[in-house]
């Protein structure tokens, strides 16, 4: 996984630097309209989150039985504390997702990727891909979220999207190829409404 962990963005890393950081870019409210409009779990759905970070969308979510991995060690801590404090269930593990694990885990209805496909190169998208499929259920939905470059957003969010820790953002053909590389559907739609300022989402469902 390529990302840019030097300078300023380094401090990112840490749980409450990255948080605060999500608050100033209004996180919550892109949050909420990315669980009622994108995830849409429903009660008892298996939830697995990859790279889920200090787990704030688990706030958004109905019932469900919520798996989340990260291998940064700081945001599963503050995760744990979030859930704890919020008296919202599931479970934590401070790794990262592979086939050995997904031989303990359930099938799932839904798979998130929130913000880590920005920071793959093609082949780790794909065998990441490949890793989400193996651990969907039939029926069940790949849903992601990543910073994405359109013809004609603003200078802003062209400019903070470039300047991302991840290394790999796209444009939309290049998220989309890669899904389709290893989906049989996959549905694009392009936000520039998620964030306090001018910055461009694109979110994919992807269906096997």
């Amino acid at each position: 996984m390529s990302e840019i962990t030097h300078g300023l963005r380094s401090v990112l890393s840490y749980s409450r630097i990255y948080d605060f950081f999500q608050w100033i870019m209004g996180a919550k409210h892109g949050r909420a309209i990315f669980s009622s409009e994108y995830i849409k779990a429903r009660d008892r759905d298996y939830v697995l989150d990859i790279g889920c970070g200090t787990a704030e969308i688990r706030l958004f979510l109905p019932d469900v039985e919520y798996f989340g991995f990260d291998p940064n060690a700081h945001y599963i801590e503050a995760a744990e504390k979030r859930l704890r404090e919020s008296h919202k269930t599931g479970a934590l593990l401070h790794a990262t997702l592979d086939e050995a694990a997904l031989v303990e885990l359930p099938k799932f209805d839904i798979v998130l990727v929130s913000g880590v496909l920005h920071h793959l190169s093609d082949d780790e998208a794909i065998q990441l891909a490949k890793l989400v499929k193996s651990a969907l259920k039939e029926g069940g939905r790949l849903i992601t979220i990543d910073p994405c470059l359109v013809a004609g957003q603003s200078f802003i969010a062209r400019y903070l999207v470039s300047h991302d820790r991840g290394e790999h953002v796209r444009d939309v053909e290049g998220y989309q190829g890669l899904m389709s590389s290893v989906f049989s559907s996959v549905a694009c739609d392009v936000r520039h409404d998620l964030a306090r300022f001018p910055y461009t989402h694109l979110m994919m469902e992807c269906m096997l």
